[in-house]
C-alpha cells in the first residue's frame, strides 16, 4: 500500500511540474509557489490545459530503494513526502520519498516516474 501511495504523489506532483512547464509557456509567468500554483490550477483557462495534457501523457512508475522499515495498521494516518530531486532528458523524473506514522519513518527511498507522450495526441494540437 505504502509503494501505491509512493507512486500516487510522484505522479501528482509529475502532473503538476507539467502543469507549471506548460504555463510558463503559454503566460510567461513561473509559479514558484504553492499559492501562485493553487490561483493558476483555479483560473478557467486551466481546465484546458489540464484536460488536454492529461489525454496526450501516459506515465510508468518504477520503485528504486524502497526501505521498509515499520509497519501501518489500519487507522494509522501515513504522512507521505516527496521531493522531485531531478528530471533528465530522457523524461524520467526521480523523487526521494518518506512514509510517516507520526513521528515513526515506515518506509523511504527513491520513485523513478516514467513520463511518455502519445504521439497521436501531441501532433493534434
Amino acid at each position: 500500500m505504502v509503494a501505491e501511495i509512493f507512486g500516487q504523489t510522484s505522479e501528482y506532483l509529475s502532473f503538476i511540474d507539467d502543469f507549471c512547464s506548460i504555463y510558463k509557456i503559454e503566460h510567461n509567468i513561473e509559479l514558484n509557489t504553492f499559492k501562485e500554483i493553487a490561483k493558476a490550477l483555479n483560473e478557467p483557462r486551466s481546465e484546458r490545459i489540464l484536460i488536454q495534457h492529461r489525454r496526450k501523457v501516459s506515465g510508468v512508475l518504477a520503485s528504486q530503494n524502497l526501505r521498509y522499515k515499520n509497519a501501518a495498521y489500519p487507522g494509522d494516518t501515513i504522512e507521505i513526502t516527496s521531493i522531485l530531486l531531478f528530471s533528465d532528458k530522457s523524461n524520467f523524473k526521480h523523487y526521494s520519498v518518506e512514509a510517516r506514522v507520526g513521528k515513526k519513518i515506515i518506509a523511504n527511498g527513491t520513485i523513478v516516474n516514467f513520463r511518455e507522450y502519445n504521439h497521436s495526441e501531441q501532433n493534434k494540437n
